[in-house]
Order: structure tokens, then C-alpha cells, then sequence
């Protein structure tokens, strides 16, 4: 007898509001010396290494300035990252497949 698995495509959507303006948090995302500092936010956490390459075409595979990014990292799945303007700061919007 042969056995069958079924799998289904399944997407995570994770939001959180930011009390920052859009630009503010797009900018912590997109440039290295920010992004060094977001991820390392708290007590005794570095991130030593923070690199991007801001361009559609390698991990990028759609960039809105200040309002979206599409992105593969070592998967295939894609992930977006979506700011909104919203009371009381942005809204980070995330979502994976």
C-alpha cells in the first residue's frame, strides 16, 4: 500500500504597531547601520554584521520605498514586509509563506 502526503501551502501573518513615523522603520529594515542597531536592540545583543543589497533582482524581488518589501532569503518561499501609517506610529505588517 502506498502512502500519500498531502501538503498545504500555509502563510503566517505576524503585525505590530511602532511608535515611529513609516519612513523611520522602512529605513531600520533597508540600511545596514540601522538595521545593525533594530536587531540588536536589546542589553548585551550586538549584530556584528548587517548587510543589504537594496536592489530587485537578489533577495529583493519588489521594493515600494517607505511602504513594502518582497523577499526570498535562503528559501524559495516569499516573504513581505508591509509599512503602514497608522494611530499611533506604523504598522509592520509581515507575512510568509
Amino acid at each position: 500500500m502506498t502512502q500519500r502526503e498531502t501538503v498545504s501551502e500555509t502563510t503566517l501573518s505576524i503585525s505590530k504597531t511602532i511608535n515611529a513615523p513609516r519612513e523611520l522603520v522602512f529605513k531600520a529594515w533597508t540600511e545596514p547601520e540601522s538595521l545593525s542597531r533594530w536587531w540588536g536592540a536589546a542589553p548585551g545583543f550586538t549584530t556584528p554584521i548587517a548587510e543589504v543589497d537594496l536592489r530587485v533582482g537578489g533577495t529583493y524581488k519588489e521594493i515600494v520605498s517607505g511602504e513594502k518589501l518582497v523577499y526570498t532569503w535562503e528559501w524559495e518561499n516569499l516573504g513581505h514586509e508591509v509599512f503602514a501609517t497608522s494611530e499611533g506610529g506604523t504598522l509592520l505588517l509581515r507575512r510568509g509563506q
